[in-house]
């Protein structure tokens, strides 16, 4: 039996790095792509290659995070190795329908918050209020949803000012080094991305060893980083076209300079995040960076009716994958008795 828990929360957890690259990619390779900065081909190459060696490459402490801060490690293992399954399944399985339902729709929303909810309702139900560590919840989850995409707003507006003062004499000759320049940054991006998002699964798969009683500390094993490294890229390979088009038409009209801005702004705070073990959202920060060096420019142009969609998704999607989550918890728990 162990065998087969084993099997199901691997998949889930693979499906959940794959779906995240396919939701989240789009977001890293959106301005680079609508700026006509590089070739779409050229683009997804470096991208998913980016995304793999920065989920090897820029540690584990997303991961821990996930795996120990938010539901108490150790009423999940008294709780027993199928209760403790079904908690680590239904979260992964609640978010990635509410990934897949934002993707449908080309919503922007945030697949790191869908698992947050996802691990907040499963975990109620499986285990209790008192299971969840709220100080934890409240200060790297619900705080962090609110000042990452304030910092990715302000930092995306002082680099495209800065950009606006230095590049005032503006020239195609300027614009390619500037395009040619999108080849680091986006990479630094996609590092960044790949490390934060893919540890998310990591992180569950890692308590799933500990729950069958293969670990008896938390590791992260060489093999779920490779997985994870592999699905996350090859899910950004698929594409979320979309919410890239979102994100790089329908927020603001994106050239080569302002994604350039936007691109070192998120990838700075996300890296930053990563390496301290906050579970960001690369979606919140890729996208009110782009809002921060469209406001730079011009207010005006903006398109703020998109964004109100866009902010209001990320107030719902906490709520919906807990709900949804919860509502498959107790099933299974019905179920299996």
């Amino acid at each position: 039996m162990n065998g087969i828990f084993a099997a199901i929360t691997i998949l889930a957890g693979f499906g959940y790095a794959f779906i995240n690259g396919y939701h989240d990619g789009g977001n890293v390779i959106a301005t680079i792509i609508v700026s006509r900065s590089i070739k779409v081909k050229q683009a997804f190459v470096l991208g998913c290659l980016a995304e793999f060696f920065g989920a090897i490459l820029l540690g584990t402490a997303v991961a821990r995070t996930i795996g120990t801060g938010i539901v108490d490690q150790s009423i999940i293992l008294d709780g027993g190795e199928l209760v403790g399954t079904l908690f680590i399944v239904c979260a992964i399985v609640g978010s990635i329908v509410c990934n897949l339902m934002t993707a449908i729709f080309g919503l922007p929303s945030s697949s790191s918050h869908a698992l947050m909810g996802g691990l907040l309702g499963a975990g109620i139900i499986a285990f209790g209020f008192n299971a969840i560590n709220w100080t934890n919840f409240l200060l790297k989850i619900v705080l962090v949803m609110f000042t990452s995409p304030i910092l990715g707003l302000i930092i995306g507006f002082i680099m495209m000012r800065i950009a606006l003062k230095i590049l005032i004499n503006y020239t195609k000759k300027i614009e390619k080094h500037i395009k040619r320049a999108q080849f680091l940054s986006m990479a630094g991006l996609a590092l960044s991305h790949g490390s934060s998002d893919s540890q998310k699964a990591m992180g569950l798969i890692s308590l799933e060893l500990m729950v069958l009683h293969v670990n008896a500390e938390f590791i992260v094993p060489w093999w779920t980083i490779f997985g994870c490294a592999a699905m996350i890229a090859l899910g950004m390979s698929v594409g979320g076209w979309k919410i890239m088009h979102t994100v790089g038409r329908k927020l603001y009209t994106v050239e080569p300079v302002h994604s350039l801005a936007s691109q070192i702004a998120a990838a700075s705070i996300i890296a930053t995040a990563t390496i301290t073990g906050f579970p960001v959202s690369t979606t919140q920060i890729v996208t009110s960076s782009v809002m921060g060096v469209g406001a730079a420019e011009s207010f005006k142009k903006v398109k703020w009716i998109v964004v109100k969609r866009i902010v209001a998704s990320w107030f719902i999607t906490i709520p919906a994958g807990a709900v949804v989550s919860g509502v498959l918890t107790k099933i299974m728990l019905i179920i299996t008795g």
